[in-house]
């Protein structure tokens, strides 16, 4: 791990900023193996999807828009790509989860973006309100990714910008501080950092009960597509079946519809494991 330059402040409920760090991380109960090994069992579920799943994932890495989504790396962009499958007769791992875990795999591989990611089937526990609702969580792994990587990276971190009541309130998983405390530390990355952001299996987040966070959260992170001066951010999001909420988000040249219909592939998974390969190399 590289240096971490820690920036020195003063107020009387100061904490060191790594130390900080650490408690976010511990607050968020976010664990770097945990994920790791979660990838990989997305990665091998991939080789357990029928013919069509296959060759669905590799209409989706065969698509124009993602490939140009994929190609920028200088402007800031969004996608949203619907499978279009029937969400009643579909069971086991999406095949969007799979290309979305390979993307994974790609940008990790390059040293010089960051990637953070939320699969929602690692986090969908609506029962477990010890850590916060569905929507809570889906923030709560984009914080801890990104500060895990500000840190393995050895970038400045200030976290001096929370009060003591701001701690208090992410104790208590409060949304919009950790809305908050995601943009500021976006804020503190380099001019023209990188960053990658996928969130996987949206639609299980459309429901009533819901909305009101998506909301919430969607508007911030469009916004720092559209808004953000500083950072180049990727974002992608996808949906097994056909998302509706979320469509409001994006312009209709964003959105990617993938075929109901999809021919067999014999190449499939050869595309799919090597997306983000060719372009990884000019990087």
């Amino acid at each position: 791990m590289n240096i971490l330059y820690v920036k020195i402040g003063y107020c009387a409920n100061f904490i060191p900023d790594l130390a900080a760090a650490e408690k976010l991380l511990q607050i968020l109960r976010y664990d770097p193996a945990h994920i790791a090994e979660s990838l990989k069992t997305f990665l091998e579920g991939g080789h357990k999807l029928d013919d069509r799943g296959k060759a669905q994932a590799s209409a989706m890495v065969d698509s124009d828009k993602l490939r140009v989504w994929l190609a920028e790396k200088e402007t800031s962009s969004s996608l949203l790509v619907n499978g279009r499958c029937d969400m009643e007769a579909t069971e086991g791992q999406s095949p969007l989860s799979f290309v979305d875990a390979q993307l994974v795999r790609a940008f990790q591989r390059s040293k010089q973006v960051l990637v953070i990611s939320h699969f929602s089937s690692l986090y969908w526990d609506p029962g477990n309100s010890s850590r916060g609702t569905p929507t809570v969580r889906m923030v709560g792994s984009l914080v801890g990714g990104l500060l895990t990587q500000m840190l393995a990276e050895g970038i400045e971190v200030d976290i001096s910008f929370l009060t003591k009541n701001d701690w208090k309130k992410l104790e208590g998983l409060e949304l919009s501080k950790l809305c908050i405390v995601f943009r500021e530390l976006t804020m503190q990355l380099p001019v023209g950092t990188v960053i990658f952001c996928l969130l996987d299996e949206v639609v299980v987040y459309e429901t009533s009960s819901l909305s009101a966070e998506i909301d919430a959260i969607m508007r911030r992170l469009t916004r720092l597509v559209t808004k953000h001066t500083k950072v180049v951010f990727k974002l992608l999001v996808t949906s097994r079946g056909r998302s509706l909420d979320f469509q409001k988000y994006f312009r209709d040249e964003d959105i990617l519809d993938l075929p109901t219909h999809v021919e067999i592939d014999d190449f499939a998974m050869w595309k799919v494991q090597n997306i983000g390969e060719e372009d990884r190399s000019h990087v």
